[in-house]
């Protein structure tokens, strides 16, 4: 048998150290051969870290490599027995020490032994439930001890986020990608907004024709001829009296414009206009910031037209359609207007009437 890590006591024994160690081995009881050596491997936790130390030789090269749950040890030229293993029962012996050597950080070891040497193989454990590391992982150190000669491996979880901690960054993360995704969905739907806005504007651009030159190729020239028919408002607003169709407002109460404005329209409605316009003279003298002050200069208006003074009834209907906009006889005053501008060919006339209008 060839021994590398302990020569100093068993290599010079030879034949006979053998023979004794099997003999002392069978005088044992079977419950003693089978139980690992705990003073061998030794396996302490510490609150940040576990250490685990390995009785080797200070001449033996050992070999560390990590494995994606764990790590594997190299010790070449060694045995189960140089670790303390009863000769004829390593196998137990390795399979009861690997279930022992256990703790927070480490889940097991597991021992290979072939003619190269013997092999060590530890599972990681981490952390479980919402507190674990999200992304586990296990930071090592070994190096050598000198006295007694062993090799020791320092390990612990890495630290970083939790399983909670990483829930929470996965949602905030996932709200600012919904957010950026609807920031970039407002950005697009404005653009293209703005885009058909300003195609719309193009097209609706009456100057554009003004702005292209006219040619032979693309514009069809066309006699112009000065005719059409004659507009004849008359067939939808009365040309003959100002107020025709208009329901006067007749205001209730005892006030004195009130009274003097309900005589004035019965005496208007009667055919009295000249005593209806004196009426109204009262009521502009005894009133003169009557609420009623439009309507009443409405019906002096036509209160003139009935007696065929148009000059000053149509100064009067005019002069509504300025300081009257917001009331109801500024409308009827001026399509009266519009359509007997129009009439009598009055189109400079008849155009500020329309533009009032829209």
């Amino acid at each position: 048998m060839r021994t590398y890590g302990r020569k100093s006591w068993f290599a010079p024994l030879g034949f006979a150290a053998l023979a004794a160690s099997s003999l002392l081995s069978l005088l044992i009881p079977s419950a003693s051969r089978s139980s690992p050596d705990s003073g061998a491997i030794r396996l302490q936790t510490f609150g940040t870290h576990s250490r685990l130390s390995i009785p080797v030789d200070s001449t033996v090269a050992v070999k560390f490599k990590d494995l994606p749950d764990g790590f594997e040890m190299e010790i070449p030229g060694s045995s189960l027995v140089e670790l303390g293993a009863p000769i004829g029962q390593e196998a137990a012996w390795a399979e009861a020490l690997g279930r022992e050597k256990k703790d927070s950080r480490l889940l097991g070891l597991k021992f290979t032994e072939s003619s190269d040497g013997l092999r060590i193989r530890g599972t990681w454990k981490f952390p479980e439930g919402p507190n674990a590391p999200a992304h586990p992982r296990m930071e090592r150190f070994d190096y050598r001890q000198p006295n007694p000669s062993a090799v020791v491996l320092d390990f612990w979880v890495k630290a970083g986020q939790s399983v909670r901690q990483n829930q929470v960054a996965q949602k905030k993360k996932a709200r600012e990608s919904e957010l950026d995704r609807l920031k970039r969905e407002a950005q697009e739907r404005e653009g293209r907004r703005l885009a058909n806005d300003a195609r719309r504007k193009e097209r609706e651009d009456v100057s554009l024709i003004c702005r292209t030159p006219l040619t032979r190729e693309n514009d069809v020239f066309l006699p112009f001829t000065p005719a059409h028919e004659a507009l004849d408002l008359s067939r939808w607003i009365s040309t003959q009296t100002p107020d025709a169709e208009h329901n006067y407002l007749s205001p209730v109460g005892e006030e004195a414009d009130a009274r003097y404005l309900r005589l004035a329209l019965k005496l208007y409605r009667d055919g009295n206009h000249a005593l209806a316009i004196k009426t109204l003279d009262f009521l502009e003298a005894e009133v003169p910031g009557s609420t009623f002050a439009h309507e009443a200069k409405f019906l002096r208006a036509n209160a003139l037209w009935r007696l065929e003074l148009e000059a000053p009834a149509l100064a009067l209907l005019n002069e509504i359609t300025v300081t009257a906009k917001a009331n109801p006889v500024s409308l009827q005053a001026v399509l009266f207007l519009a359509a007997r501008n129009t009439q009598k060919r009055q189109h400079l006339a008849a155009l500020e009437n329309f533009l009032w209008l829209s």
